[in-house]
């Protein structure tokens, strides 16, 4: 008899990994602040550009060496290769609003202040210059970066608001080599990190001031036409007054009357020294009420001197004009007229000026 003798053989295959095979390049964002913020003096910011330093860390954690490079999109709006802009933070009230009114521009360089160190989107980006980097890391180091924020000398909107702001977003590359082919937007670039940014430019050494029923800052000049002056008649005008200081004092005020708190006949020449009788003037009196931005308003209005300003109204914040998110206050002031009759017939004019002030 046959004897059938199975075997089983059992082949066992060893894979051996060396430590280089292992090793990898792993990068991430450091010490990068979420939240930048400027302050704009809108007093120099005509003449004078702005900039501010922005640094963070590249770290590698990984067991192997890598070149890296960051890049920078254009944000909500604007374009890279000429300026981004920043957005109005507060939407201003509707009569408030104007075309100029919600944007400024500010840019982000890798280095100075120079168009071929704009920093770009990888998309955009065709040179060196355009991102921060390349450079190479050795595995467990970490090292520093940085880019400049620069607001360039620019007009301002006519109303400015609070603060503008912008949210970009900081992408992190690896690369095995210092040569990147930015030109085919690099396809052999791995995308390690990424981490949004708030850039906020608060507005700040300025007042604006508008006379009438909404809030035009080019609005100096306001008139109040009584037509037949009776007894006892009032009218009014509205006062606007915008702004913001970075130190000293509230937003304040003041009221003053040419002719002090007198409408005084076309034809007279006023002399303080030697008032026209009262047959060529008609008293006033003024007051006045808060409006918006709740305004702490003067007890007492009182104008009887000629060209001697007092308070009318001053901010209830420091260093804002009005205790709200756009900065502006408001007051309505009233003219009463005191009694008319017996009067020389003709025309009685008075002109009252209004300034504001802040920081001082």
């Amino acid at each position: 008899m046959k004897q059938w003798i199975i075997q089983s053989l059992l082949v066992v295959w060893g894979l051996c990994w060396s430590a280089d095979a292992q090793a990898v390049c792993s990068l991430a964002f450091n010490s990068l602040n979420p939240s930048q913020s400027l302050t704009v003096d809108v007093s120099t910011i005509g003449t004078t550009a702005l900039s501010q330093v922005v640094n963070f860390n590249v770290e590698n954690t990984g067991t192997s060496d890598c070149y890296y490079f960051v890049t920078i999109d254009e944000g909500v709006s604007g374009d890279v290769n000429f300026n981004r802009f920043a957005k109005i933070t507060h939407a201003l009230p509707t009569m408030f609003q104007q075309v100029d009114s919600d944007l400024i521009s500010y840019q982000l360089y890798s280095q100075s202040a120079v168009t071929s160190n704009i920093v770009k989107t990888l998309d955009e980006a065709m040179f060196d210059q355009n991102v921060l980097g390349p450079l190479f890391i050795q595995a467990g180091q970490t090292l520093n970066e940085s880019f400049l924020i620069q607001v360039p000398s620019q007009t301002l909107p006519n109303l400015i608001a609070e603060s503008y702001e912008d949210d970009v977003t900081l992408t992190l590359y690896q690369h095995s080599t210092a040569t990147v082919d930015f030109v085919n937007d690099c396809p052999t670039c791995i995308q390690e990190d990424q981490e949004p940014v708030n850039i906020q430019f608060a507005m700040t050494e300025f007042t604006s001031l508008s006379l009438g029923d909404g809030y035009d800052p080019d609005a100096k000049l306001s008139y109040l036409n009584f037509e037949e002056l009776t007894d006892n008649e009032q009218d009014s005008f509205e006062v606007y007054v915008g702004g913001r200081s970075a130190a000293g004092s509230a937003c304040s005020v003041t009221i003053s009357s040419e002719y002090g708190s007198k409408l005084v006949h076309e034809t007279i020449d006023f002399d303080v020294a030697n008032p026209p009788s009262d047959t060529y003037t008609v008293d006033y009196t003024v007051s006045a009420t808060a409006g918006i931005g709740n305004p702490t308003m003067a007890a007492s209005i009182d104008v009887s001197t000629p060209n001697t300003p007092v308070n009318l109204a001053t901010s209830s914040v420091p260093f804002l004009c009005g205790n709200n998110n756009e900065s502006v206050m408001s007051m309505e002031v009233f003219i009463t007229i005191g009694t008319v009759n017996p009067k020389v017939a003709g025309t009685y004019t008075d002109t009252l000026t209004i300034e504001a002030t802040i920081g001082l």
